[in-house]
């Protein structure tokens, strides 16, 4: 929605201005600095150095400049936000189309933590089992999943191109009570574990490798964390998981934001308040 706000006003602002806007944002991130990431075996590397501080001059690439601290306020005049958000209400989001997206948002365990490991075999089983048969399989969308983001300390559940996407939200609450109240087979449990192992390790070639570690530099996830992420997971139990599951279950009755992706002739039922249309 930010994007697209974004590109409506630069179809109401004259050319010159939004070019100097783009000059404006090029001159800071030239003054922000760079990093020149290279990947190479040694014989490579001794070849390239040398030519490293000409391209940098020639490409006017100077040192990083300090990381400056941001919060939340400080981001919110550049982020489109509902008005208000009213618990337990779906914030409807309206435009011209014949399918829709839906997406629900829970607490759920922190970074680096064994419950975010069972988090994540639990949402790649609830995922490709439950929400497959119900949400894809019988109610006709396209794909639905959940995934963790721990950073965040978030669960997400989502669907697109899905004819029915409140339904779905509510398949979704309901499919998570329902799997709290009961077990997930042991042997469902140890091949989601082997999966999600199988996903963490996928081969590499030398320049994909080099763009993962810088990546992770740059997010300050290096490959440590991973390796320590993918332990915890291979240790998880069903014990460990069973409990994760019903701690998100009560956090998703507690704290649950809901947002509809739908047609516009759709009558939005228990919304928010706050209906969005997108003249698309």
């Amino acid at each position: 929605i930010t994007q697209l706000y974004t590109v409506k006003e630069y179809t109401s602002t004259p050319a010159r201005k939004s070019l100097e806007t783009m000059k404006y944002i090029y001159t800071e991130c030239l003054k922000s600095g760079g990093i020149i990431h290279i990947t190479a075996d040694e014989d490579s590397l001794l070849k390239i150095l040398p030519m490293m501080e000409g391209f940098a001059k020639s490409a006017n690439i100077t040192q990083l400049l300090p990381g400056k601290k941001y919060t939340v306020e400080d981001y919110k005049p550049y982020i489109a936000q509902a008005e208000a958000v009213v618990k337990d209400k779906i914030q409807y989001i309206q435009l011209e189309s014949q399918t829709g997206y839906a997406c629900a948002a829970s607490p759920a365990a922190p970074f680096m933590s064994k419950q975010a490991a069972a988090d994540t075999v639990f949402s790649s089983w609830f995922s490709m089992h439950t929400l497959w048969d119900k949400i894809r399989t019988t109610g006709g969308a396209y794909g639905a999943g959940t995934w963790n983001d721990n950073c965040d300390k978030a669960m997400l559940m989502y669907t697109y191109r899905d004819p029915t996407p409140e339904k779905s939200l509510k398949v979704y609450l309901d499919s998570l009570k329902e799997i709290s109240e009961s077990d997930i087979p042991a042997e469902d449990i140890e091949k989601t574990i082997v999966s999600c192992y199988g996903d963490a390790i996928i081969p590499a070639c030398p320049k994909d490798r080099g763009a993962r570690s810088f990546e992770g530099m740059l997010y300050a996830n290096p490959q440590e964390f991973k390796q320590k992420r993918l332990n915890l997971i291979l240790e998880t139990t069903p014990a460990e998981i069973k409990e994760e599951i019903e701690t998100l279950y009560e956090n998703s009755k507690n704290t649950c934001y809901k947002v509809v992706f739908c047609d516009k002739k759709q009558n939005a039922q228990n919304n928010s308040g706050n209906i969005i249309n997108i003249p698309l």
